[in-house]
């Protein structure tokens, strides 16, 4: 163990100082900020390609605009939102409560949708819409794949 204290009390004390590492600069939080200007598109990862674009398909009218990577990947958009979706994925043991990186899409009707996804036997995380402000509900459901999706729209 003393050893290991030496080399380091050297490598501190000898090496830095001769490759100009001597004095720590200090990084202001400002110099480390990159402004997001806007979301490009929405990359949706999943592990049955046929089935995630008759999802997308269906409850967002997807459009695919082009393929990629020999097929196993479509870009195109679901209104006005631009989407990836590729295959060759494994699905995650996953739920509400994991740690994840979500997409909210803006609906019409959050009502409509939950209606439809209950109706086709598709997981939707919560026993009925949220009325998260007046005349304004969200809802969470997985797609196919299991990743976890949320809207917001009117009733």
């Amino acid at each position: 163990m003393k050893f290991y204290t030496v080399l380091s009390f050297m490598f501190l004390v000898l090496i830095l100082p001769v490759n100009g590492f001597s004095k720590v600069q200090e990084t202001k939080m400002e110099d480390l900020i990159v402004k997001i200007d806007s979301i490009s598109f929405g990359l949706i990862y999943v592990d049955n390609l046929e089935k995630a674009l008759q999802f997308y398909q269906k409850y967002f009218g997807f459009k695919t605009k082009f393929t990629m990577d020999n097929e196993t990947a479509h870009y195109g958009s679901a209104g006005k939102i631009n989407l990836w979706i590729g295959s060759g994925y494994k699905k995650q043991d996953t739920n509400e409560n994991s740690a994840h990186l979500s997409m909210m899409f803006e609906i019409d009707s959050v009502g409509t949708l939950f209606e439809n996804l209950k109706k086709d036997g598709l997981r939707v995380v919560q026993d009925k819409p949220i009325e998260m402000q007046t005349g304004i509900y969200w809802l969470q459901f997985e797609d196919p794949a299991g990743n976890i999706l949320e809207v917001l729209g009117g009733k």
